[in-house]
């Protein structure tokens, strides 16, 4: 099997749903995570997770430790994008530019 190529980035978004009172908890193991950071939540439990990483097995790998921490119902994979680390460098909006 070959390596995983170190010119790309995969980005991706989750949703997890897990018990409210375990949702301090998951947040914390998140935000200490590399790669990972949270996003949106709700007190019912559910949190947008945003991870980022160098093969899709990384991603893979994020699932399975979310699903994995005490209290979480289900983790979603709600957005995947690959894109060259070239792109991810690149500027996409000039926010320089004047009108």
């Amino acid at each position: 099997m070959s390596e995983p190529s170190t010119d790309e980035l995969h980005i991706a978004s989750f949703i997890v749903h897990c018990w409210p009172e375990h949702l301090t908890a998951i947040k914390a193991k998140v935000n200490q995570t590399e790669g990972l950071e949270t996003g949106a939540e709700s007190p019912e439990g559910k949190l947008v997770v945003i991870a980022e990483g160098p093969h899709q097995g990384r991603l893979l790998e994020t699932m399975e430790l979310l699903e994995s921490q005490p209290g979480v119902l289900e983790c979603i994979l709600v957005y995947h994008e690959l894109m060259s680390v070239a792109e991810a460098n690149h500027e996409m909006i000039d926010l320089n530019k004047t009108q």
